[in-house]
């Protein structure tokens, strides 16, 4: 799998989790609000791998 790959399918991971937890009713804002941060920057790493950028702080090691 490519790591844009990787990093996308992370995001779509956290926000399946998010939704399941809302769909729970466990709407604890600190966790909800955890899953969303950690979406959106495996989408913002997924936009730095397409483009040929460097990635910050070594996420690769999170793959």
């Amino acid at each position: 799998m490519k790591q844009k790959e990787a990093y996308i399918e992370i995001a779509q991971r956290y926000l399946d989790s998010a939704k399941q937890h809302q769909s729970q009713e466990i709407n604890t804002p600190e966790v909800i609000g955890f899953l969303a941060y950690h979406a959106l920057e495996s989408i913002a790493v997924a936009v730095i791998v397409h483009f040929k950028s460097s990635i910050p702080l070594n996420h690769e090691t999170k793959l």
